[in-house]
């Protein structure tokens, strides 16, 4: 959650023409010493980012360990999920933990040989 919550405040920091103050952090640097490139203004991703910064924002995020509050988060962690979706698709970036990464495949764990019982690991 954590990480969708760092994504949406560095596409709403991105944003050329809303102010969403309300979830900029105080310590960011000045325009001149850093800059990322500007998105496009278009309506539909700024109120997408909108809707993220809500779904992520820790402050209203239950923290009880009942059934009710953990059915909540389970839901808005899917819902922010699907909406870092469709905001990447709209920017057309990629977040790297979508990326296949698995390394999982046979051919890079040593010792495997394709075709072989799974009880003979690592026997030759």
């Amino acid at each position: 959650m954590g990480e969708l919550q760092a994504t949406a405040k560095l596409w709403a920091a991105r944003l050329p023409s809303k102010d969403l103050t309300a979830y900029k952090d105080s310590s960011q640097a000045s325009s001149a010493e850093l800059s990322l490139p500007a998105l496009v203004s278009h309506t539909r991703l700024e109120k997408h980012i909108e809707t993220l910064l809500a779904l992520v924002d820790s402050a209203t995020l239950s923290m009880d360990n009942s059934d009710d509050a953990v059915a909540e988060f389970d839901d808005r962690l899917k819902r922010a999920q699907a909406k870092a979706k469709v905001i990447e698709r709209i920017i057309g970036e990629n977040s790297v933990q979508r990326q296949n990464t698995s390394t999982l495949d046979p051919a890079h764990l040593p010792n495997i040989r394709p075709g072989t019982n799974m009880e003979d690991f690592g026997l030759k």
